[in-house]
């Protein structure tokens, strides 16, 4: 393993002693970077990306620029690294301004929604994909094109899933599939029969039939980890544990040398299970610790990242409120030019007097209409956090620190230990349900939902005198 690092190290150290130009570095972005990825050597790939980022800044090639900025946001993303993965992402979207391309603007959106759905913001992750292939549609280059929207629709069919939509799920993966066919998602549709449809021959005839693409040698062991994973899931569901286990030892094998940490923890979590069937309890407790331990820190990752996407979503909201504040602008003097016209028509004439006052008058009337629902428009967030909340939906958190990001910035400020299932309650409280509310929307006893909320007024030293809710909501109003 030294050896070919050695022997990578070099030719990349070669590479780069050469004269660089703006078709060494596409051609090094295409072909040296793919041959990296397919081997599974992502940090290798990373490395050599960012001599390749800092080459084209120097000769100032901006396709290369912006290229190389996406690809590292892609390969920090695979390795966990999201906030390391949005700085480089954002850098993209400095580049971009002013040029029309696209496929590259289609490739930097896909990258900030998978960094988006990785944190559990899963709705504007699907926006972002949306957007992503409606761009891509207009590439010029078919085949091309129908390899990019294989990867978008395969990607948000992952996000459908994390959702519990099977049905969006499986209608994304088919066309993925149909678009461009391949073994990831191939193997993912045969998961998809497998795990959720609980048809097993078609499970099969998909699993096998990316069984024999991976073996023509022209997939990234990535692929085969999926696929090797996935078969591991059909042997599951056959009852056969100790085949599946084989499966996902091998597929884990590979995700070691990725240090993928995702695939990963839904590995040692899959070998859990599997040798919980085979009561197997050394090695249950082996992996159920491995999982736990680094879902933990993927968790505890997320929670420290998830300030940087928050604080881009809010700065596109703040933009678009003022596109909305200056088309509201626009609509009122135009209102209030109508009305001095009619004004002035008024005085012109008498005839029709009756006639121009009533006119007027609905005009005021639309625009009273028009401010009302603008007023109630204010409270739409509110209503929709509200609704997540009493659901207890999984997008709650998520989109609470959308609305309102100053409360949990505020409560880590004040104790940096608090948990994520402590910032929850902070936040249902905030909203102002009470103990038996809370209880009844998270499934949880009343006297438990007492004791957290004692713990967590004892944990942000609240006073004692201090009603809770009110506490919460002067937070923020006291910047």
């Amino acid at each position: 393993m030294n050896y070919i690092f050695i022997s990578i190290f070099l030719t990349i150290s070669g590479i780069l002693s050469a004269q660089y130009s703006e078709k060494k570095i596409d051609s090094m972005q295409t072909i040296q970077i793919s041959g990296l990825r397919k081997g599974g050597n992502l940090e290798e790939a990373l490395t050599l990306n960012k001599e390749i980022l800092k080459k084209a800044e120097e000769i100032q090639y901006k396709k290369g620029i912006i290229e190389a900025n996406i690809t590292i946001g892609n390969l920090l993303s695979l390795l966990g690294k999201n906030k390391e993965s949005l700085v480089y992402l954002d850098k993209a979207t400095k580049e971009l301004e002013g040029t029309d391309d696209d496929e590259l603007e289609s490739k930097l959106y896909v990258e900030y929604a998978r960094n988006y759905s990785l944190l559990g913001l899963r709705q504007k992750a699907i926006e972002y994909y949306d957007h992503a292939t409606k761009l891509a549609e207009n590439m010029q280059d078919s085949k091309k094109k129908k390899i990019l929207l294989n990867y978008y629709y395969a990607s948000k069919a992952a996000v459908y899933e994390e959702m519990g939509d099977t049905a969006s799920f499986y209608k994304s993966l088919h066309l993925a599939y149909k678009l461009y066919p391949n073994p990831i998602t191939a193997s993912r549709l045969g998961k998809y029969f497998t795990v959720y449809a609980k048809n097993l021959d078609s499970a099969e005839y998909y699993l096998k039939k990316a069984e024999s693409d991976i073996k023509t040698g022209n997939y990234n062991v990535h692929e085969e980890s999926i696929v090797l994973r996935n078969f591991g899931r059909l042997y599951f569901a056959k009852k056969n544990y100790k085949e599946a286990i084989s499966y996902y030892q091998r597929s884990l094998e590979i995700s070691k040398i990725n240090n993928k940490k995702v695939d990963l923890r839904d590995t040692y979590k899959l070998l859990y299970e599997a040798y919980k069937a085979e009561n197997d309890s050394k090695n249950t407790v082996e992996y159920l610790e491995k999982y736990t331990k680094l879902n933990d820190s993927i968790q505890t990752n997320n929670r420290h990242t998830i300030d940087i996407p928050v604080t881009r979503l809010l700065q596109e909201k703040e933009i678009q409120k003022k596109s909305t504040q200056n088309k509201l602008y626009l609509i009122i003097a135009v209102i209030l030019l109508i009305a001095l016209f009619l004004l002035l028509l008024f005085r012109k004439t008498k005839k029709g007097q009756q006639q121009l006052l009533q006119e007027n008058e609905e005009i005021i009337l639309k625009h009273d209409e028009q401010t009302r629902e603008l007023k109630l428009k204010v409270n739409e967030s509110f209503d929709e956090v509200t609704e997540l909340a009493k659901a207890n939906s999984p997008e709650f958190w998520g989109r609470f620190q959308e609305v309102y990001p100053e409360l949990g910035q505020k409560l880590l400020a004040l104790n940096p230990e608090l948990k994520l299932s402590e910032l929850k309650l902070g936040a249902y409280i905030y909203l102002g349900f009470n103990t038996k509310d809370i209880a009844e929307f998270t499934f949880k006893a009343v006297k438990t939902i007492k004791n957290n909320k004692y713990n967590l007024r004892k944990r942000l030293q609240v006073p004692t005198e201090a009603e809770f809710t009110l506490w919460m909501r002067d937070l923020i109003e006291n910047k």
